[in-house]
C-alpha cells in the first residue's frame, strides 16, 4: 500500500509587497554599481591623460636635449570632448612660421584641458583664470592666450605653466554632479623644466 506524502506545514511563497520589496532593493543597488563604475572608469581616463601628457612632454624635453634644438608642446583646447595637443620641433621658438616633425596627441573621451570652477591654483602658479573651456595656464599670459611651450637645449622652458585636466561632466557650466577628486594637473618650471603631475584631494583640500 503506498503512503500518502505527508503535507509540510508553514510553508509560503512570497505575497507581492515582497517582491516589489526585492525588485526595488536590487534596482537600487544596481544603479549604485552602475554609478559607481561610471565614476571610476572617468578617474581611469582621467589619470591615463594626465600620465601620458606628463610623459610626452618630459619626451619632448628630453628630445630637445638630444637634439640640441627647440621642441615645441601645443595645446589645443575646446572645452569639450576631443581636446589635443601636439609635439614638433622649431627651431625658431615661433610657431607662427611653421615647425616641423609635428604629432597630435588626444586626451581620452570625454576629458578635456579644463578645472572644477572652485579648483585652488597648484603650488607655484596664479589662480586660474575660472576659464573652464580652457584649462591651459601659460606664464605670463592671462585668459588662455598662450597656448604652447618651448623646451630649451639647455632642458629648461621659455615659460613655466600648468595644464588642467578633468573629465568634462565636471568642468561644464551647465553640468550637475560635479566632482574635484577627479582634477589632474601637470605643470613644468621655466629655467629648470621639471616636469610634475598633480592630484586633487577632497579629503586634504589640496594637491599632491
Amino acid at each position: 500500500m503506498m503512503k500518502t506524502p505527508a503535507k509540510t506545514k508553514g510553508r509560503r511563497g512570497f505575497t507581492l509587497i515582497e517582491l516589489v520589496i526585492v525588485i526595488a532593493i536590487i534596482g537600487i543597488m544596481a544603479a549604485v554599481a552602475f554609478l559607481s563604475i561610471l565614476h571610476y572608469r572617468m578617474v581611469i581616463r582621467v589619470n591615463s591623460s594626465a600620465r601620458d601628457l606628463a610623459g610626452q612632454i618630459r619626451q619632448a624635453r628630453a628630445q630637445a636635449i638630444h637634439d640640441d634644438a627647440p621642441a615645441l608642446v601645443y595645446f589645443y583646447p575646446g572645452g569639450s570632448s576631443g581636446d589635443t595637443y601636439m609635439v614638433a620641433k622649431d627651431n625658431d621658438e615661433n610657431p607662427t612660421n611653421g615647425f616641423t616633425s609635428g604629432k597630435t596627441y588626444k586626451l581620452e573621451e570625454n576629458i578635456v584641458f579644463g578645472y572644477y570652477p572652485t579648483m585652488q591654483n597648484v603650488p607655484g602658479h596664479k589662480s586660474p583664470g575660472r576659464n573652464a573651456a580652457c584649462g591651459v595656464d601659460i606664464n605670463p599670459s592671462e585668459s588662455c592666450s598662450r597656448m604652447y611651450v618651448y623646451f630649451r637645449r639647455d632642458g629648461g622652458a621659455n615659460y613655466q605653466g600648468v595644464v588642467y585636466l578633468a573629465p568634462y561632466e565636471d568642468v561644464c557650466p551647465a553640468c550637475t554632479g560635479k566632482r574635484d577628486d577627479r582634477q589632474r594637473a601637470v605643470d613644468w618650471e621655466g629655467p629648470t623644466g621639471r616636469i610634475r603631475l598633480w592630484k586633487w584631494s577632497r579629503q586634504t583640500q589640496s594637491w599632491y
